[in-house]
């Protein structure tokens, strides 16, 4: 939902669209090459040639629709919009096109005899339902008309409650040359309950048990199995986001961007390793973001490059690191039966998070 991106630049104080639209110059190259990789993987660059067309249309359609979304609307809706699209784009050049070989991973024969279900297209977009709720009131939240009604000055900008932090708001000053002239440093909660994404996928969950008419006893069990499996990544985020704001208003991020400084002009061929590093050892792109993105923002202000571009390589570089993020690697291997196979995931993840990793940092240090 576009959290990796609105998080860290809520954090330092930025727009998430900006840090979405400069995500936008880098990332869709990073996911048209996904798509390549993915099939040279199975079956090396024989399976390239014979599916070149439909690899095309399926990661050059999720690009497209990755850059213009991440571009115009925000970050909150990219992946979702790109996948859908993907996948329909695909469907229907397959039905006008098929490669010459069809590759199998399993010898075992297909039952010729066996019939295939048909369902009509009333019950598919029942089926579609929930993602189809999902995206219409995600998008609707985020209109810029939606977002002007709760923005300072907007009709309903009393419904946005702003709780100053007593005992730190405004009584930490910032010098130079962390900024250009001394200024007292905000610390205010924002409590949005009307119009954050939060609030649009509560009421998509709303609206799906009211149209699928859930009983309260599978409301409760998928509530207890849901908070059973995120109660540890919800501590873990709001422990790493605690230690985050620890280090912003102590000024350890802003010493340690200004010793990063030094590097210079070259300083966004090393920044995606940062939010590489954080992801592999938190195993999130948002604890990641949460950590990296002030000190981030600090190093880029003292050396003259847009904030905005450094929080958005330490986004991407976090994305490339997930696929070998200890965390998610154990996932992986408990979703499909390879306890105790970890090892061997990750010597073989390692190599193409490195290479997407040098591509980033070389097509950002170009950039910007």
């Amino acid at each position: 939902m576009g959290i990796p991106v609105t998080a860290p630049a809520i954090l330092t104080n930025l727009s998430p669209l900006t840090v979405g639209r400069d995500a936008a110059l880098v990332l869709p190259l990073v996911s048209l090459i996904v798509a390549f990789v993915l099939i040279f993987i199975i079956d090396g660059m024989k399976g390239i040639r014979q599916t070149f067309p439909a690899i095309l249309v399926s990661g050059g359609s999720f690009a497209l629709t990755q850059f213009v979304v991440l571009y115009f609307l925000g970050a909150e809706l990219a992946d979702i919009l790109a996948s859908v699209v993907s996948l329909l784009a695909l469907i229907l050049f397959l039905r006008k096109w098929k490669p010459k070989e069809i590759y199998k991973m399993s010898e075992a024969k297909e039952n010729s005899s066996s019939v295939k279900e048909t369902y009509s297209a009333g019950k598919i977009v029942y089926a579609w339902t929930p993602f189809i709720l999902l995206t219409a009131f995600v998008t609707l939240f985020n209109l810029s008309f939606i977002k002007n009604l709760f923005a300072p000055g907007g009709a309903l900008e009393k419904l946005v409650f702003l709780i100053p932090i007593p005992g730190l708001n405004n009584l930490i000053i910032r010098h130079a040359p962390v900024v250009p002239k001394d200024v007292p440093y905000a610390a205010v909660f924002k409590l949005d309950l009307f119009s954050s994404t939060t609030t649009a996928i509560v009421l998509a969950i709303i609206f799906t048990l009211i149209i699928f008419r859930c009983n309260w006893k599978l409301i409760k069990e998928t509530a207890i199995k849901t908070v059973k499996e995120l109660i540890s990544p919800i501590l873990t985020i709001c422990s790493v986001l605690a230690f985050a704001y620890i280090c912003t208003y102590s000024g350890m991020s802003s010493t340690l961007g200004l010793a990063l400084a030094s590097t210079g002009k070259i300083f966004p061929l090393f920044s995606p390793i940062l939010g590489w590093l954080g992801v592999f050892l938190t195993g999130s792109v948002v604890n990641s973001g949460s950590l990296f993105a002030p000190l981030q923002s600090v190093t880029a202000t003292q050396i003259g490059i847009a904030p905005e571009a450094m929080v958005a390589v330490n986004v991407m570089g976090g994305t490339v690191a997930k696929m070998i993020s200890p965390q998610s690697i154990a996932v992986a291997a408990a979703a499909v039966g390879l306890v105790g196979k970890e090892n061997e995931l990750f010597k073989f993840t390692i190599k193409y998070s490195l290479v997407f990793l040098v591509l980033i940092g070389l097509v950002s240090w170009l950039l910007f």
